[in-house]
């Protein structure tokens, strides 16, 4: 940042901002990432796509829009964010690199998984992973089979677990990328009964996360996990605890997106507990925490 400031050329500041907001992002400070992003936006120049591809080899005016919808998309701003995805499709189809066009589908559909938006989630994914494998980008038509598993967590738990694992598997070195397939492979893997591999999923994620600081999706790996602790006959205080945890990380970054789904599923809870009457029983009561549907809470 400080080299881009001194040479004070436009599409170096542009750059060089939008390299704070995906750091920001991955991290977890979602309003820093968007202020960051809207300093990269008021740098940008009619020269920028040549100028950034010289200096990073990406095309910074389909980058910014994509930055914006992500940072709206955690925030809880989804007509925002839909308006910058629908932006981002347009510049990525208008312009003439493949390779562009396949990025900007893949975080188009990352942004749906962001809202659960599963069915366009699917949609989006599958036309990245056509394009890539028609035009020979293995990375990305792997990376966006992940995100086809994690759009039919709800549909199909059985091949979204095996889409997720699979791709991951091929993916070893991505750990910015695991915590949250983790997460939906987690949540698949639960809604086959198979508890202990959820669990493991779960603990593997916050483990890399920890350990890499990529901390954006601790708040739905935290209420997903609650859920496999209700599997587990782990006791309402130990759901009650990582609902309660999710619901501050994501109040700390600023996610109103998994703020309000953390605090539906302390609702229901409470909900539940206060109609039957539970403290820590596993007296077969209905359960307390069923896994989310593919709503937008």
């Amino acid at each position: 940042m400080e080299r881009a400031k001194q040479s004070g050329a436009s599409a170096g500041l542009c750059v060089a901002h939008m390299m704070l907001s995906n750091l920001c992002v991955y991290t977890g400070k979602f309003a820093t990432a968007e202020q960051a992003t809207l300093e990269a936006a008021r740098h940008l120049r009619a020269d920028s796509r040549h100028e950034s591809f010289s200096l990073s080899g990406m095309d910074i005016t389909v980058h910014v829009p994509v930055a914006r919808m992500h940072a709206l998309s955690f925030r809880g701003d989804h007509a925002g964010a839909d308006a910058y995805m629908q932006e981002t499709l347009r510049l990525a189809e208008a312009q003439p690199q493949v390779g562009v066009l396949v990025w900007a589908l893949f975080w188009s559909s990352f942004r749906c998984l962001i809202e659960r938006d599963f069915e366009r989630a699917g949609a989006l994914a599958g036309r990245a992973m056509a394009f890539a494998s028609e035009h020979g980008f293995g990375f990305w038509a792997t990376a966006s089979q992940a995100s086809q598993g994690a759009a039919l967590v709800i549909a199909d738990p059985s091949r979204a677990a095996a889409l997720i694992g699979d791709a991951l598997a091929k993916l070893p070195g991505m750990l910015t990328w695991h915590p949250h397939f983790l997460c939906f492979e987690a949540e698949a893997l639960l809604a086959l009964g198979r508890i202990v591999e959820a669990r493991g999923a779960c603990d593997c994620a916050l483990a890399m996360s920890a350990s890499t600081a990529l901390t954006w999706w601790d708040a739905e790996l935290h209420r997903i996990r609650a859920a496999v602790i209700r599997a587990e006959n782990g006791g309402d205080t130990a759901v009650r605890e990582e609902l309660a945890r999710a619901l501050a990380i994501a109040e700390q970054q600023g996610s109103g997106t998994f703020r309000r789904r953390a605090a539906a599923d302390l609702d229901a809870m409470h909900a539940v507990v206060k109609r039957w009457g539970r403290n820590d029983s596993s007296d077969g009561s209905p359960e307390l925490l069923p896994l989310p549907d593919a709503d937008a809470r």
